[in-house]
């Protein structure tokens, strides 16, 4: 196909502020460059057509024999309309009728255009396109006509459908992903554009261009829905506005899902999952299962999804490339982002029976964004509701079930998952979830069941977020994790709680040990600890390096004895052992620390259960007097209030954090021996514990000395 360049000049030398929307060529019948302009926010960037203006080569003025000439540097060549060779007359400056009505004449290669140009004719509809002014139009070419009774499907608003009005829309210089309102864009059907780039393959650079119509509110002859048509011959500039050939006919729905599929097999959006689905026999069996379904809803991964190293090593195994394979499909049901939003749906049952996808719909800037999680993968929908007979397709940027992120990164960017990812932050929790060398089944309380608790347990859950309690916090989450040579899927969880007495399976969490029962019901699992039945909202989220189930209620209760002294400068800078690790140990086995000045004693030892004492001992001096009344005389006198009892209000009230925190200042650590000093005070960390078990003398003790 010949090109032929527009000349490079106009009548009147312009300097790129000066040149406005539009400038006419030279060449013969003065056919106009349009000029747009893309404001960004550090510039602003000058198109000639489809050519940018390369704004440090340009602006060039200078004066040839008297006349003024500027010069500018653009990054593609400008192109007019072409006629033949074997033309029998010239073509200037056609219109966008006049360029449909003589197409023959003109190169526009191998394509034909009949079938459109017949039906802008009978559908009187070439008014439109002989209109003055800047529109662009899309014509789809001969090819695209195929079934034969996809003509028949043409009518004058889909006709409609193929003009945007006053706009000059040509490939470079119109912003992908931004809708644009077409003539059928009306109270009772509303149909939009947009222009939008896709990488062929992963291994390939060169990017196709797609025209997406969205057909917003449809109508008994016009289904909502999505239809892509890739450019196959661009920015053709005409007298009034530019003209685009495209694969296929807008708007018209008349494809299955399979036949969707196979009309891209090499080039289009989705042509990899397409193939992924061919190059294996459970594959194919998954694609001849599509052509059984009367309703459908498929995540298409996009082509650049599969540029993931480790997703081939999967084909390997049959049952996880099923697996991966149902997950990308739900059954018997179409969902649009729409129908997701208006019903709010949070989750829907894939061709697995034993996995969901679970939604989440975002609003910005005007816009739906659906983020879909399964297998532990969050992807973002990033062209939804391309329609089809039978169903509609989303194309998605990742491909579900196969994990790549750490527990860390999903907890950091699963948007259900942001308060337990907080809590986690607050004293270095969610560091360990880095290690690759290790391998976690974590139960997370989603968002949803914070708030659930809030209602229920209100003070527990605020002091979780007072930064004087955030001692706690680890005690809490520690009481949701275990690490493991082997994940915990919940099926395993199942399978062990069967067989366990009173079906009830203990795990060696880091902190206390975590007894559970596991129920399956509806196909959906719940929790039972301490008689309290949690259900697992999310199931099985693989991660690289774990497991994360999701829950509805955080394994939290009304005992739980959250208090601030611990938390008050002491124990968050010297952490005691938790209950297992002493447990293990045996019986009085113990892990305790002590002010520099040596004031105050912290321990922490097992006995049944973890029991803490916090004892004042050495110092005798008084910090303090209250009134007390003498048992022996009744009469009213002055007590000394020593360190020990401070500590303990502060302990089991939360008071005068500041004064626990001057007091404490740096720690010794003390991780070895049994504990038998002798004190003239000493008080539990926790009502009711016996203050007994602690006497003796400090100095009598054995043990090794850790200054933190």
């Amino acid at each position: 196909m010949d090109i032929e360049p527009t000349e490079p000049y106009i009548n009147v030398a312009k300097t790129t502020d000066q040149l406005g929307t539009v400038v006419l060529s030279k060449l013969e019948g003065n056919p106009p460059l349009w000029i747009t302009i893309r404001k960004d926010s550090n510039h602003d960037d000058v198109f000639i057509n489809n050519g940018k203006i390369l704004m440090p080569h340009s602006n060039y003025v200078s004066t040839n024999n008297g006349k003024r000439q500027v010069l500018h540097v653009i990054d593609n060549v400008l192109t007019s309309v072409v006629r033949r060779k074997t033309s029998p007359s010239p073509l200037y400056n056609p219109n966008a009728f006049q360029f449909l009505s003589q197409f023959e004449n003109i190169d526009i290669g191998t394509h034909r255009l009949r079938n459109f140009r017949r039906k802008v004719h009978e559908t009187n509809k070439k008014d439109i396109y002989n209109a003055d002014g800047k529109h662009t139009f899309f014509i789809p070419v001969d090819e695209g006509f195929l079934p034969s009774q996809r003509a028949n499907m043409l009518d004058d608003k889909v006709i409609d459908g193929h003009v945007i009005p006053n706009h000059v829309l040509f490939s470079s210089s119109t912003p992908y992903d931004t809708p644009f309102q077409t003539l059928a864009f009306g109270d009772n059907l509303k149909v939009s554009v947009t222009f939008k780039t896709e990488t062929d393959s992963p291994a390939k650079k060169f990017s196709k261009v797609f025209i997406i119509s969205h057909t917003l509110v449809g109508d008994s002859n016009h289904t909502a829905g999505v239809v892509q048509a890739e450019m196959v011959k661009a920015n053709i500039p005409v007298k009034n506005g530019v003209i685009h050939l495209i694969q296929k006919p807008l708007m018209i729905i008349d494809m299955t899902i399979s036949d969707v599929f196979q009309m891209r097999n090499d080039e289009g959006p989705f042509s990899e999952f397409y193939h992924f689905m061919l190059d294996s026999e459970v594959g194919r069996q998954f694609f001849a299962s599509l052509k059984r379904l009367r309703d459908a809803t498929v995540f298409a991964p996009s082509n650049a999804a599969f540029q993931y190293d480790n997703l081939r090593k999967f084909m390997a195994n049959e049952d996880k490339m099923r697996e991966i394979l149902n997950m990308h499909l739900i059954k018997d049901e179409r969902l649009s982002v729409e129908r997701i939003r208006q019903n709010n749906q949070s989750q829907a049952q894939t061709a697995d029976d034993r996995k969901s996808l679970y939604f989440n719909v975002i609003t910005s800037d005007s816009e739906l964004v659906l983020t879909v999680e399964g297998g532990g993968v969050n992807a973002t929908v990033i062209q939804a509701d391309i329609a089809a007979t039978d169903g509609v397709i989303h194309i998605i940027d990742k491909v579900l079930g196969v994990p790549h992120t750490t527990v860390l990164d999903k907890l950091r960017t699963d948007p259900m998952l942001n308060v337990t990812y907080f809590l986690g932050e607050q004293q270095a929790f969610n560091s360990q979830f880095n290690d690759s060398t290790k391998r976690y089944t974590y139960f997370v309380p989603r968002d949803k069941a914070w708030r659930k608790t809030e209602i229920s347990q209100p003070s527990t859950v605020k002091k979780l977020f007072m930064k004087e309690f955030s001692y706690h916090i680890n005690q809490i989450l520690e009481r949701h994790l275990v690490i493991s040579e082997i994940p915990y899927t919940m099926e395993r969880l199942k399978q062990l709680a069967s067989t366990a007495p009173n079906n009830e399976v203990t795990l060696e969490s880091v902190g206390d040990q975590l007894k559970i029962r596991v129920e399956e019901k509806d196909e959906s699992f719940t929790i039972i600890w301490r008689n309290k039945e949690i259900h697992v909202f999310r199931p099985d989220v693989e991660c690289t390096n774990g497991v994360i189930h999701v829950l509805d209620l955080p394994f939290l209760q009304e005992s739980d004895d959250i208090t601030a002294a611990p938390s008050s400068g002491l124990i968050e800078k010297c952490p005691p052992k938790s209950e297992n690790p002493l447990k293990k140990n045996g019986h009085g086995s113990n892990d305790s620390f002590d002010t520099d000045n040596e004031k105050i004693v912290v321990v922490r030892w097992y006995d049944n259960k973890k029991i803490e004492h916090g004892i004042d001992f050495v110092g005798i001096e008084p910090e303090d007097k209250y009134m007390k009344k003498s048992v022996s005389t009744e009469a009213i006198c002055d007590e000394e209030k020593h360190l020990c009892m401070q500590w303990w209000q502060i302990s089991s009230s939360g008071r005068h954090a500041e004064l626990a925190r001057r007091s404490v200042g740096n720690c010794t650590v003390h991780r070895q021996g049994i504990v038998r000093p002798t004190f003239k005070y000493s008080t539990s960390l926790r009502p009711g514990r016996d203050k007994s078990m602690i006497q003796g003398n400090l100095s009598e003790r054995s043990h090794l000395h850790h200054h933190h």
